[in-house]
């Protein structure tokens, strides 16, 4: 917070966004067990997604 009234949106987006991808993560092995789908290769998901490197350091910096 940077006072009572205001709240830092990269320390609380950094959060949710954490809680987020642990979640999607979980769900993405529970749904691979059930169905056993072809997997794709492993990618870098920097070279996929240009917003997730800002996300990143909005998780870092809460972890600080």
């Amino acid at each position: 917070m940077f006072n009572e009234n205001v709240a830092d949106f990269e320390l609380y987006a950094g959060l949710y966004f954490g809680y987020l991808i642990a979640y999607l993560e979980e769900a993405s092995q529970t749904i691979d067990k059930h169905l056993s789908m072809k997997r794709f290769p492993q990618t870098n998901p920097h070279t996929l997604y240009k917003e997730l490197p800002e996300i990143y350091n909005w998780i870092e910096k809460l972890v600080k």
